[in-house]
């Protein structure tokens, strides 16, 4: 925060990572902010934008895929469609339809982090050549 990062931004960074790092990682991360938060006397309040527009999901994951991974994104839930079509449909619902399409922080900011979190974890090459 000394950087200039909002409380908020910090969590949407946390929960950004969740489709890289993993729920546990993220929670760990997300615990340790409220620790820092109490402690700094800092009031956070996060308001999910997304909450009530749960059914539109599918639809905007679909438009945000396109825009950030055109054909390669199609290709890969194309790929999963036959040997796990809900696994194809949650990528498309949640990491995109949620996570990417929160408005907290900027296309450039978000690869930025997920950048940061695939190099920090180590052997994710082929996800480095997909940004």
């Amino acid at each position: 925060m000394k950087v200039g990062i909002a409380p908020q931004e910090f969590i949407e960074i946390a929960t950004h990572c969740i489709p890289f790092c993993g729920f546990p990682r993220a929670l760990n991360a997300v615990q340790v902010a409220k620790q820092l938060f109490a402690e700094q006397n800092i009031d956070v309040t996060i308001e999910d934008e997304l909450l009530n527009h749960v059914d539109e999901r599918r639809e905007r994951g679909l438009a945000k895929l396109q825009e950030i991974d055109g054909a390669h994104g199609e290709a890969v839930a194309d790929s999963l469609a036959g040997i796990a079509p809900l696994l194809a449909e949650q990528i498309i619902e949640f990491p995109f339809g949620e996570i990417y399409s929160r408005s907290a922080l900027s296309p450039g900011q978000r690869q930025l982090v997920t950048l940061g979190a695939l190099t920090a974890q180590g052997r994710c090459e082929p996800q480095l050549h997909v940004q």
